[in-house]
């Protein structure tokens, strides 16, 4: 199998989607009430959905990319991400906020690195966007 940096990305993306799953049904299970709010659901159920979607994206399914529903869901996919990553970095924020103990763990921990993670990249993206047309 040859591996690229697209499938390397995808990969982290699921696991990192199975980790934040497990982790809000961990909270659940122990019924950590400073941990229940709108963000928490989003996060279960955003998760499951991009779970289910990567699997099927890793099936190697051609499609057309000059579809313009096609192109609509991935603009919709894509600005999806952003809001995610946006509620996974409050999420932290509140948990922190609310000094909620139950909620301790690597995952939590993991929550934030990633959204730093992607934040970062996110930026560093735009910033090289910028450059390349300005430089045009």
């Amino acid at each position: 199998m040859n591996f690229t940096l697209i499938n390397i990305i995808n990969i982290i993306q699921l696991v990192s989607l199975i980790i934040f799953t497990n982790y809000i049904y961990r909270l659940e299970e122990t019924e950590c009430k400073c941990s229940d709010d709108w963000k928490r659901d989003f996060i279960k159920y955003y998760s499951i959905i991009m779970i289910v979607l990567s699997i099927f994206s890793s099936m190697n399914i051609n499609f057309n990319k000059k579809n313009p529903i096609i192109i609509g869901l991935m603009s919709v996919l894509c600005f999806s991400n952003l809001f995610f990553i946006y509620v996974l970095w409050k999420y932290n924020k509140f948990l922190c906020q609310r000094e909620c103990e139950c909620s301790a763990g690597w995952e939590k921990e993991f929550m934030d690195f990633y959204t730093f993670t992607v934040i970062l990249m996110i930026t560093i993206n735009i910033v090289f966007s910028l450059l390349s047309i300005k430089k045009k």
